[in-house]
């Protein structure tokens, strides 16, 4: 349960500031939040897969020395391989629920959105906490950065898929799909990309785990604030009962 918790602490946050600058009038469904949790599950298994061919198949690497490689690693692997399985897995339930004529406003498409990202994100967590055994101020630190990093994409997702609700159009969704994984993949190679540059320059025989944590700080921290600040402010901006896209 504490390992739980430690996962999800962050998700949880997110989900009850999201619930309470909304649904005034509406009220999200408790059978519709466990469906996209289900399919926020299986939204792992695609991206697992590919990321290990990416990681141990091909030349690819997520920590080599090369900039370029690093960066177009990042770009397949945690950019393309998991906002396409996320936004694919978004869309199954809300195609479903449109077959059967459940009505879903543009907050709630957003929400489900972000609850199918947060899910990914938790197992995520789990699976390092784990099987890559990080320690728990680890992962309290993934649950200030690489959690609302997740909720963020899954936040424009949602986004996308209202335009294309609004405009009966994929385009918006394809849009919406490359953004979220270049957004994706500039946070987590920028960091990587900058200590090679900077070790190319100095000597980190010493300072090396110092000088990798600072990067983080600088880069990838800012980098979700600011994902994270459009969001919000966004979300505020909603009305709940209109379905014009803002």
């Amino acid at each position: 349960m504490t390992l739980f918790f430690i996962c999800s602490w962050a998700c949880f946050l997110i989900f009850a500031w999201l619930i309470s600058k909304k649904f005034d009038y509406t009220k999200p469904h408790i059978g519709i939040i466990l469906l996209f949790i289900f399919f926020g599950c299986l939204s792992v298994l695609a991206p697992t897969f590919t990321n290990t061919i990416l990681a141990e198949k091909t030349q690819l690497s997520y920590y080599g020395m090369d900039p370029v490689t690093t960066a177009l690693s990042m770009w397949l692997g945690p950019g393309l391989c998991e906002e396409l399985s996320k936004m694919i897995c978004v869309l199954l339930p809300m195609s479903l629920l449109f077959l059967l004529d459940v009505k879903i406003g543009k907050h709630g498409r957003i929400l489900y959105a972000v609850i199918v990202a947060m899910t990914f994100s938790i197992i995520e967590n789990l699976i390092y906490a784990t099987w890559m055994e990080l320690s728990d101020i680890q992962m309290i630190r993934r649950g200030c950065t690489a959690v609302p990093l997740h909720a963020s994409m899954g936040y424009m997702h949602g986004i996308a898929i209202n335009v294309a609700f609004s405009k009966r159009s994929i385009v918006p969704l394809l849009v919406g799909f490359f953004v979220t994984s270049i957004l994706h993949a500039f946070y987590n190679a920028s960091p990587q990309i900058i200590y090679m540059l900077v070790s190319s320059l100095t000597d980190l025989t010493v300072i090396k785990n110092e000088l990798m944590l600072k990067m983080i700080s600088w880069v990838m921290i800012p980098t979700v604030c600011f994902y994270s600040a459009f969001c919000c402010i966004h979300w505020l901006r909603i009305n709940e009962l209109s379905e014009e896209i803002e």
